[in-house]
């Protein structure tokens, strides 16, 4: 009773509301705009949009850093500290800039040489989804996130996110318009990033400017290590589009992206407990190691439930779903859902048991080495997969990779010294 009492504290449960308001809003927006989307540009043109979607989100990603975690701790340890905060935020700031300008000066050396024959065709489309990795570069969310100011976050965002719906709907008439399709979610998030800078200077006095090298690349250094356990996941769920339209061709890339987008929004479901329940488990192993065993154990077994229901649901409604929210063109993306169903509760479990476990117990150099495997072996079936099989292929690809990495955290820890001693902590106390 204890940990329920503790985990609905009032400003928990604040946050966690905040977080599921927030995760409804990014499930229901692409809900709205996908079938749209699909039924005007086609597969081919929305293959074309997933291939550079799928090229932004890998500057994005090293735009990102590992700020999310440590700028944000960073944060919050410092809450009451005006001056301190007012030098995290501008040190962060200028790394993300940095990190940004060598994203595209990559992105411009990769379409002016033509390494990568598919992507000197993306043109205009790639110009107009790069506005994302604009969008990444100026979000001060995660400053806002780390002064545990959740409502103004998921407002911020929000407000974006909504603005996509009309703009869509009025610029996107036909596949030529395939690049204002991709430019719009770019500018709506620079909107976004404006707010929550007007949002983040009314609670922290963020200006003047404050520019130093040094600072930033001690913040750099910070992220790196996250960077590289949590870029390594998200290196080849964001690329699998790119690698299949490179071995299968435009149209089995918009299959796979409307597959994935659904399977996507299926997941979105579940995130705000794990993210929400992550400090409170940290929190536990500092004084009752019992009590956190016990909060892990709950949160493996209600998240992995419900995770379950969601993939046997996406698994059977897929035949009649897809085209419903896809159109009768997406008939052969029947597959890739069917085939990304177990996903949910793939990653359902294994973010449990790497984020909610291996990390706070100190495990960290094994969930790398098990992430970066799993990329590894994504990258190996999706070569073999790909060329035979298309998008049904990629998505089969993907999902034995996320196969890989639940039961390699799992036969980790059951052979783990730190999870023994976790569990033997809470017997003897009984």
């Amino acid at each position: 009773m204890k940990i329920f009492i503790d985990l609905f504290r009032k400003n928990l449960f604040k946050n966690i509301s905040y977080l599921f308001i927030f995760q409804i809003a990014m499930y229901l927006v692409p809900m709205v705009t996908l079938p749209y989307l699909t039924r005007t540009l086609g597969v081919a043109h929305f293959g074309v949009m997933g291939i550079a979607l799928g090229i932004v989100s890998l500057m994005t990603l090293l735009t990102d850093w590992g700020f999310s975690w440590t700028a944000t701790q960073d944060v919050a340890r410092n809450a009451g500290n005006p001056e301190m905060l007012h030098t995290i935020f501008w040190d962060t700031f200028w790394a993300r800039m940095g990190l940004g300008v060598l994203a595209f000066l990559i992105l411009f050396i990769v379409t002016s040489f033509s390494l990568v024959p598919s992507v000197g065709m993306l043109g205009g489309v790639l110009l107009a989804a790069s506005t994302q990795t604009l969008t990444a570069m100026l979000s001060v969310n995660w400053f806002l996130q780390g002064l545990e100011r959740m409502g103004a976050f998921v407002t911020t965002l929000m407000a974006g996110r909504l603005l996509t719906i009309p703009l869509t709907f009025l610029l996107v008439r036909t596949p030529e318009d395939v690049a204002m399709a991709a430019l719009i979610p770019g500018l709506c998030g620079i909107f976004s990033c404006a707010i929550s800078f007007v949002v983040a200077n009314r609670l922290v006095r963020l200006l003047p400017l404050r520019f130093n090298i040094a600072g930033s690349l001690k913040q750099l250094r910070a992220g790196a290590k996250i960077f590289l356990s949590t870029g390594a996941i998200n290196l080849y769920t964001q690329s699998n589009v790119l690698i299949i339209g490179m071995l299968a061709g435009n149209a089995e890339a918009g299959l796979f992206h409307g597959g994935d987008r659904i399977r996507r929004a299926v997941q979105m479901l579940v995130g705000p407990i794990g993210t929400a329940i992550f400090p409170r488990i940290n929190n536990l192993l500092m004084h009752d190691r019992a009590a956190a065993h016990k909060l892990m154990m709950m949160t493996l077994i209600g998240q992995g439930g419900l995770t379950f229901l969601l993939s046997i649901i996406m698994f059977f409604v897929a035949p009649w779903g897809v085209p419903f929210a896809l159109g009768k063109e997406f008939i052969h993306a029947v597959a890739v859902v069917e085939w990304l169903s177990p996903i949910p509760f793939l990653v359902g479990i294994s973010n449990v048991l790497g984020i909610n476990i291996m990390l706070p117990l100190g495990m960290k150099n094994a969930f790398t080495l098990i992430v970066m495997a799993s990329a590894a072996i994504n990258f190996l079936l999706m070569l073999i997969l790909c060329p035979r099989y298309g998008a049904a292929g990629g998505a089969a690809a993907a999902t034995l990779a996320e196969a890989f990495v639940t039961g390699a955290m799992s036969v980790v820890l059951l052979y783990s010294r730190n999870m023994r001693r976790i569990s033997d902590t809470k017997h003897d106390e009984r």
